[in-house]
């Protein structure tokens, strides 16, 4: 089944070269219908005296940090109500979509239901994954955390999208 080889300048971690592996896996089983285990991806790593652009000798561009990672610190960020932390991670014209439709565009816009959510989410059920640049957010919330906050037993969904490593796009569902 398919074969992949792809070649980097050394310096990345395993982790980082596992992630690398997996996204050329998972990219490679949306267009062949390969079972996962037949999907082989071989890292080649190249010394970087012998790689030159341009006549120029070149270092590999540092990786991006786990999409899931950058969620988690983000939501972490604004459960403490650290906005300046927050801004760090979102890309330039980010926008959230909260419940209702409205739209977010900044984080000075940022009201208190949008705290609400994130803090009646500190005490649920919940679960993280990412495809990619997408990552889903999601749980049900098991109590009411803040007078007025969301019901126990809501079901919740967010949705970021990241471009270069930033959220670009963040879509809160409750159902």
């Amino acid at each position: 089944m398919p074969i992949i080889t792809v070649q980097i300048l050394e310096g990345y971690s395993d982790e980082e070269k596992s992630r690398l592996g997996c996204a050329l896996t998972e990219a490679t089983r949306a267009i062949i219908p390969a079972p996962l285990d037949a999907v082989t991806v071989i890292v080649d790593e190249m010394h970087m005296s012998n790689y030159m652009r341009g006549g120029v000798k070149r270092k590999g561009a540092p990786a991006l940090k786990d999409a899931k990672i950058v969620v988690s610190e983000f939501i972490d960020a604004i459960v403490r109500h650290d906005l300046a932390d927050a801004r760090t991670f979102l890309a330039d014209g980010f926008e959230i979509i909260l419940p209702g439709g409205q739209h977010v565009v900044s984080t000075e816009e940022l009201d208190e239901n949008f705290f609400l959510h994130f803090l009646s989410i500190i005490n649920v059920e919940s679960r993280i994954e990412a495809f990619g640049p997408l990552v889903f957010y999601s749980g049900t919330i098991l109590s009411n955390a803040l007078e007025g906050g969301n019901p126990s037993g809501v079901r919740y969904i967010d949705r970021y999208e990241l471009e270069q490593g930033r959220i670009k796009h963040c879509e809160i569902l409750e159902n």
